[in-house]
């Protein structure tokens, strides 16, 4: 499989050791609300001061800008800050993007910490050297495993970002017929000036949240603003390849007859040749066939208006066309073709079975400790915005809220 869970080998060793995962005892805190005794969780990443943006109070915040230096280097090194990507691949290797901090992280088997690309909360756009490379709030992460190349949404840069991790290089994508947009976010305004000065919207790139890799290495993007699927063939050519520029909406359809609201995660399926996309604003799980067919898997489609607040309001367990999902974020698919959902806005994770029943991840469980002890707690998952699936069909979440990237075990 490739896209936004789990695939085959192919990354490199460039990047700088940021550490490994056996201490960080210093970020004990009593943020989670499990009791004393369950505090080993067997985490990938358990943040801390790498959350206080959402997490503490005033006064806390004031204290951690003024930290010492020494403080400041575990931040740096240890913290995640809004992860919201992420990618598992075969050989268990995890790739983060870390939203928050403009860097892309690798976390080995082993848990050792590794920034391969960016500079800690050093924002813009440049390429060249991954180490000396920049971002701007990146997002979604894909992976071509035969090319060895990860390719990044670098979201407000309004671009499409490749690391070669072989030769530890980063590149901006040049495409064929494509003008990339101002750096920040844009207002319509913004994009009637972009057309007049580089041409018509629909080759304008806007805000890519979600990227995944088919097999013949092309890329398929959420475009969030423009609410279209956009594809980038092999040689480089952007075409929308579902939804219509401007016109958001739910229904069905192929091409441009189909409608999406905000789409945010993107992942590609091998078994079924399919992609699976969550629609945020419209609380659907929607399909894509490869020839651009699209169809609602999930989520009641009755309360899917972009103008109505139903669909942000509720998170419904049932069959999956009477299901409802509260702005999910991201997706991904099991071995075994459980469809696993990030959803934001009710912090927790959905599944959808193959026999067509939509479920929560039971009581949110994660097990404790590192060596298994058969000791389970509950767990908040707060704001969740990337999912994949491990070579063992354990389900990582990132906990983005909070900066954590959790494993629940056993995910089915």
């Amino acid at each position: 499989d490739r896209g936004g869970g789990r695939g085959g080998g192919g990354e490199g060793e460039g990047g700088a050791r940021d550490g490994g995962g056996e201490k960080h005892g210093w970020f004990s805190s009593s943020l989670d609300e499990e009791e004393e005794d369950d505090k080993e969780v067997d985490w990938l990443h358990e943040g801390g001061e790498g959350s206080y943006p959402y997490l503490f109070p005033k006064e806390t915040i004031a204290a951690i800008q003024n930290a010492t230096r020494g403080e400041e280097d575990l931040k740096k090194h240890w913290n995640f800050c809004q992860p919201y990507g992420v990618y598992c691949t075969e050989n268990n290797t995890v790739y983060v993007s870390d939203h928050g901090d403009n860097r892309i992280r690798r976390i080995t088997k082993d848990l050792q910490y590794t920034t391969i690309a960016g500079q800690w909360k050093e924002k813009g756009h440049r390429d060249g050297e991954a180490s000396n490379a920049l971002f701007n709030k990146p997002r979604g992460i894909g992976m071509d495993e035969t090319a060895g190349f990860l390719y990044v949404a670098d979201t407000f840069n309004n671009a499409i970002r490749k690391i070669d991790l072989h030769r530890n290089m980063v590149d901006t994508l040049q495409l064929d017929n494509y003008a990339c947009g101002a750096v920040g976010s844009l207002t319509e305004d913004d994009l009637s000036d972009l057309e007049e000065e580089k041409g018509p919207k629909q080759w304008l790139l806007v805000h890519p949240t979600g990227i995944t890799v088919a097999p013949d290495s092309s890329l398929f993007v959420t475009d969030a603003f423009s609410s279209v699927v956009r594809k980038i063939s092999p040689d480089r050519k952007v075409s929308i390849f579902a939804g219509k520029l401007g016109e958001s909406g739910s229904q069905d359809g192929k091409g441009s007859k189909a409608r999406f609201s905000q789409p945010q995660g993107i992942y590609y399926h091998s078994s079924d040749d399919l992609l699976y996309v969550t629609d945020a604003a419209t609380g659907l799980i929607k399909t894509i066939t490869p020839t651009a067919q699209v169809t609602t898997l999930a989520g009641d489609s009755s309360l899917s208006s972009c103008s109505s607040s139903s669909s942000f309001g509720s998170s419904r367990d049932g069959a999956r066309q009477l299901a409802t999902f509260r702005l999910p974020a991201a997706v991904t698919v099991s071995h075994d073709g459980i469809v696993y959902v990030a959803e934001a806005g009710a912090n927790q994770i959905r599944r959808i079975f193959q026999n067509g029943t939509v479920g929560t991840l039971p009581g949110q469980r994660v097990k404790y400790g590192r060596k298994v002890r058969g000791l389970y707690s509950v767990v908040n998952v707060t704001s969740p915005m990337g999912i994949a699936v491990d070579p063992a069909g354990n389900v990582l979440a990132l906990d983005t809220a909070s900066g954590w990237v959790r494993r629940f075990y056993g995910g089915a």
